[in-house]
């Protein structure tokens, strides 16, 4: 079952590859018609609102490099508590 995100979990974790411009990692959310809800100092890693609907996969085609609940291993990583 851990291979599976859990149901009704709203965020996506997104990190996208190093020299991404800001302004391209905003249209990538805004195509999933997503939510920037934290960004870190580099703001290439995000966490995203996404509505149900819409697939994190898409993220990829946009320069993503992982996104959590999309993929194994790198869509386990939504897990990970520090």
């Amino acid at each position: 079952m851990a291979l599976w995100p859990p149901q009704g979990n709203e965020f996506t974790t997104v990190l996208f590859a190093p020299g991404t411009s800001q302004g391209h990692i905003f249209e990538a959310i805004a195509a999933v018609d997503g939510e920037l809800v934290w960004a870190d100092g580099s703001g290439e890693l995000v966490v995203v609102r996404m509505p149900e609907e819409q697939s994190g996969l898409t993220l990829f085609r946009r320069g993503a490099i992982l996104v959590s609940g999309a993929g194994l291993p790198p869509g386990c990583f939504n897990y990970v508590k520090t």
